[in-house]
């Protein structure tokens, strides 16, 4: 799955004339990648509304004052819906609209559900087969409450919420949770999307997140932390932003691009020349750490509960007590995956925070009925290693771990082929 934003102002320049020619290039280009597309209907147009006269203002001002406006709208959206059938089925509904930076009149949830209803209608009127999107919502719950009291759940199919917090793990689950409750009082179809979350890899004074001492390898540790917890989540897909880094600086009409205005968000890192960017690009370690996951993963996997008992224990290693198993902020997050083989997977962490600290202990378990053979792999960089007779001691179909690595990312000890590679 890959997210793009539509640009009806770079499409419609004058009035009623269209040029796709910029978006035909980038959808047919994922197309032959094998990527799924989902389109972000956004942003405003200044020959239409006259506040969105540049990068700063078109990205906050909805076409919902007068009814030219509204019109123009509908039919730039219903062009482009009926453009891309058979290429892009899913269509979001405008970005961040709980936002002052995407709804600068004003926040307002009841705006934007009549916005999303009448753009819901052009889209299924122009391909009736299309998935509507709404949200990507990043404030928290009651916005999304709000917007569905409004009405219009009945012309949904998803709904997408982006996270981004400085310890990524944190709230997750139990915002997922809420955010699915709220739902379910309005609809029993309507699937949750993780849709944007990530950091820089450096520090960067632009887009979210901005100012932290970020590395990159801060980040792939963010990244497989976040993307982990989100596959324990009941939601559609999940989502990392972005794969570039990228120009984010839209507080300005300068057409010099320098290093001070890219947010570094990309898995794939853009190469610069003192202050300019070049263009080329390079695989940072959340590349690697991406790719690790979307390999080990890339089969049906659900979420389980595994029959595993945490113990403490004096660890020589650390010179202290082994960590104890908490499923909450600072402590130690642990999940079951099961593949269709039957193969299973335990996957830990310690949450400690990412930006101050570097994190490393053990921790010991025990394990009942848990067969095959048995891996610990280091998702960060891909390493697969055989677990010494020292550390693990079976008795039956009982398997005591003793003082397994603990690190601040997660490690994935795995039970039976659930990750197919060779020994390294």
């Amino acid at each position: 799955w890959i997210r793009l934003q539509s640009g009806w102002c770079r499409t419609e320049k004058e009035k009623g004339v269209y040029d796709f020619s910029w978006l035909d290039d980038i959808v047919d280009n994922l197309l032959k990648r094998g990527l799924i597309p989902w389109m972000c209907l956004c942003y405003g147009n200044e020959i239409y509304t006259e506040n969105a006269c540049n990068k700063y203002g078109s990205v906050g001002y909805p076409p919902i004052k007068t009814e030219e406006e509204r019109a123009a709208w509908d039919k730039y959206v219903g062009l482009c819906v009926s453009r891309y059938k058979g290429k892009v089925s899913y269509f979001e509904i405008w970005n961040e609209p709980d936002g002052q930076h995407c709804w600068r009149h004003g926040v307002n949830a009841k705006e934007y559900a009549e916005f999303a209803q009448r753009t819901a209608l052009a889209i299924k009127s122009a391909n009736a087969e299309a998935k509507v999107i709404v949200g990507s919502f990043y404030t928290g719950l009651e916005y999304l409450y709000d917007f569905l009291n409004c009405g219009g759940a009945e012309l949904y199919d998803y709904i997408t919420y982006h996270r981004y917090k400085y310890i990524p793990d944190n709230g997750t689950v139990k915002y997922v949770d809420g955010a699915n409750a709220i739902i379910k009082q309005f609809s029993d179809k309507i699937q949750l999307i993780q849709g944007e979350t990530g950091t820089h890899s450096e520090n960067s004074p632009n887009g979210a997140l901005p100012g932290a001492n970020w590395t990159e390898r801060k980040q792939a540790k963010f990244l497989l932390r976040k993307i982990m917890i989100d596959l324990t989540t009941d939601v559609f897909f999940t989502s990392y932003f972005t794969a570039v880094d990228m120009y984010e600086n839209i507080f300005t009409d300068s057409g010099e691009k320098v290093r001070s205005m890219y947010g570094f968000f990309g898995i794939l890192g853009e190469d610069f020349d003192g202050e300019k960017p070049l263009g080329t690009y390079r695989e940072k370690p959340s590349f690697k750490a991406y790719q690790n996951i979307c390999t080990i993963f890339s089969e049906k996997v659900k979420t389980v509960d595994l029959p595993v008992q945490f113990e403490n224990s004096f660890s020589h290693f650390t010179g202290k007590e082994d960590d104890k198993a908490q499923d909450d902020f600072g402590g130690v997050y642990t999940f079951g995956f099961e593949k269709e083989n039957g193969a299973k997977a335990l996957v830990y962490w310690k949450g400690s925070e990412i930006l101050t600290t570097e994190y490393e202990s053990t921790i010991s378990l025990k394990t009942f009925g848990l067969t095959g053979d048995v891996k610990l792999i280091d998702l960060y960089d891909g390493s697969i290693y055989e677990i010494s007779d020292s550390i693990m001691k079976k008795n039956g179909e009982k398997t005591t771990f003793e003082h397994l690595i603990l690190k601040d990312y997660p490690m994935i000890l795995t039970f039976g082929n659930f990750a197919e590679a060779d020994n390294k």
